[in-house]
């Protein structure tokens, strides 16, 4: 009840839409790569959440911009104070092999279309029978064709333009440790996703891959 909230949200039409939800939070029409002329909000943050953003950050922008992102959060947060990461995580193993069944037309669809459309790297593969049923493919393709396949239009078109979580485990935890301390990690799979997942496709020969990272860490007293 004692807390002030604040939200930052560069798009005017979703502004507009949490504007509306959540009156009680005072909104900023700002892109993350804009925040440095907050000065004075600077230090007066006790908790700093960043869900799902880093991911858009980071591929089309690159390490070095999720390096200000950060920094920006650590001037915007009092010493002691928390920082909040929630965003896609890649699997440990980049290369490992996976055999994923079909187990309704839609996903196979889908997969044949993630495969030709998708446009960060090259998505290589094998079909297991001539029935074309089932493939093999690498566990971080799988990664991106399970966070994607449910989309269509021009949310389909976008997310073929961009690879959803830029690290594994290790590297999130490297990463939020130049700046932070960190408490506490956890991966797993969001509760929205894991249905979807289970009624369309099987991975045959493991498990699923963790959908996300949560992160929790704090800022210590002295400067990044």
């Amino acid at each position: 009840p004692d807390s002030e909230l604040f939200g930052v949200e560069r798009d005017l039409d979703r502004l507009m839409q949490v504007r509306h939800r959540y009156s009680d939070v005072t909104f900023y029409q700002r892109d993350l790569m804009e925040l440095s002329d907050l000065k004075d909000l600077q230090g007066k943050f006790t908790t700093v959440i960043l869900s799902n953003v880093l991911h858009e950050i980071d591929w089309p922008f690159g390490r070095n911009a999720s390096h200000y992102v950060l920094q920006t959060v650590w001037a915007l947060l009092q010493d002691g104070g928390g920082l909040i990461l929630r965003d896609g995580v890649k699997p440990q193993e980049k290369d490992q092999e996976v055999e994923v069944l079909f187990k309704t037309p839609y996903a196979r669809e889908k997969f044949e279309r993630f495969a030709n459309e998708f446009r960060p790297r090259r998505i290589r593969f094998s079909y297991v029978d001539v029935a074309l049923t089932a493939v093999r493919l690498s566990a971080y393709d799988l990664h991106d064709l399970l966070n994607k396949y449910m989309y269509e239009g021009t949310m389909w078109k976008g997310e073929m333009e961009e690879v959803f979580g830029q690290m594994n485990v290790e590297e999130y935890q490297r990463f939020v440790g130049r700046y932070f301390a960190v408490t506490n990690s956890y991966v797993y799979i969001a509760d929205h996703l894991l249905p979807l997942w289970k009624r369309d496709f099987e991975v045959v020969d493991g498990e699923f891959p963790k959908s996300h990272i949560l992160i929790r860490a704090i800022k210590a007293s002295r400067e990044a």
